[in-house]
């Protein structure tokens, strides 16, 4: 979709965006490609949770969570 234009913080079903089907997912380079074309890390999905507080709801492995979440908080790019 990133290839066809679509902007990284566009809303594509549901209220989600690509960023928070990536990190719902577990996809970090994914997510950090998003993040590098400027996806908003504070984006609310239609029930007003951020991409941080869906992550901690997801059933990711410890090695994608902590990435993610350093993603998220901006320690990493």
């Amino acid at each position: 979709l990133l290839t066809l234009g679509l902007p990284p913080s566009e809303y594509i079903s549901g209220g989600w965006n690509l960023l928070h089907h990536a990190i719902w997912g577990g996809d970090v380079e994914m997510a950090r490609e998003l993040v590098r074309r400027g996806a908003d890390k504070k984006a609310k999905l239609g029930d007003g949770r951020t991409p941080l507080e869906l992550l901690a709801a997801a059933n990711l492995d410890r090695e994608s969570h902590r990435a993610l979440h350093s993603l998220l908080m901006g320690e990493v790019k």
